[in-house]
């Protein structure tokens, strides 16, 4: 049997936005089994004549996205 120790979350998530993007903050989980060496965030991009209007996002299906696909961001340093 293989037991797979995987890093918890990170917390305080935090998203702010401005009229460059969103700013995504967050802390470093207070424990975690292994060492976190970097995050990605997973993405989907909303469709330009929704973004104007989108104040608060109540579930995803209100929402309509360029595309179904999820991107991913580069892997940022945990440093």
């Amino acid at each position: 049997i293989l037991i797979l120790e995987l890093p918890h979350c990170p917390i305080n998530i935090q998203l702010n936005q401005s009229s460059n993007g969103i700013l995504i903050t967050w802390a470093y989980p207070t424990k975690t089994p292994v060492k976190i060496e970097s995050f990605q965030i997973n993405y989907r991009e909303l469709d330009e004549n929704r973004k104007q209007g989108v104040d608060a996002v109540e579930d995803e299906t209100s929402l309509i996205y360029k595309s179904s696909e999820w991107k991913t961001t580069e892997p940022i340093k945990s440093s």
